[in-house]
């Protein structure tokens, strides 16, 4: 409607099954995308896709078509980036039992690799959403200094020896069912079920020894 008949068409919507990448992709711009936030009472317009070469603008088309996370977070209130399956399936099971419940609509995305997660907090940052990544110690060292204080990691550096030390007993391994491995705690099947058995104390330990609800404040404040 908005090229045929020289009529300016806005919608607003909460959806992000209404925010179509075929759309965003057309740079002639007669289609233009705002994420608008509040601060403070002041609302804000953020235009990201205006600021992109058109490299990095396909690329985020590409993203937002191929990771309905990724786009479901430009409609959060706060975002988490994680690096790898594992860390996926340990935060979306302590969303799903309510630790994080204060901060929803919270989107928990994954990065395809270690080096997408820059882009994410970068992208992220473009369209105003409050965003963290959960990685391990590689995937900090390869972070600039200005990102690295949105980075919740465990103090073991490894997700899976972090798991090991919590459930030991609970990360048989298939072939040693009598002996435990960290190798068998890194896997996102043994995650989900220890972290699902565990009690809401053991749960509410883990939020507090990894500081989620001080990062989450903080960026969310921001």
């Amino acid at each position: 409607l908005a090229r045929n008949e020289r009529t300016q068409v806005v919608i607003a919507t909460h959806s992000p099954y209404m925010l179509d990448p075929e759309l965003i992709a057309k740079r002639d711009g007669k289609i233009i995308v705002y994420r608008l936030t509040k601060k403070n009472g002041t609302s804000f317009k953020n235009a990201p896709f205006n600021d992109l070469s058109a490299k990095e603008h396909m690329e985020v088309i590409t993203r937002l078509q191929k990771n309905p996370s990724f786009r479901a977070a430009l409609f959060s209130h706060a975002a988490v980036i994680t690096e790898g399956y594992g860390k996926l399936v340990f935060l979306e099971t302590l969303q799903s039992r309510g630790l994080l419940s204060e901060y929803e609509p919270l989107a928990i995305a994954l990065s395809e690799d270690q080096n997408s997660v820059k882009k994410y907090l970068e992208w992220l940052k473009g369209f105003g959403v409050p965003a963290l990544a959960f990685c391990d110690s590689k995937c900090l060292e390869a972070l600039h200094e200005d990102l690295k204080q949105q980075v919740v990691t465990v103090k073991e550096n490894d997700l899976g020896l972090y798991i090991f030390k919590k459930f030991e007993n609970e990360c048989n391994s298939v072939e040693a069912s009598n002996k435990p491995d960290e190798k068998t705690c890194k896997d996102p099947d043994t995650i989900y079920k220890v972290m699902m058995k565990a009690d809401d104390k053991t749960l509410k330990d883990i939020v507090n020894e990894l500081e989620l609800n001080k990062y989450l404040d903080e960026i969310v404040k921001t």
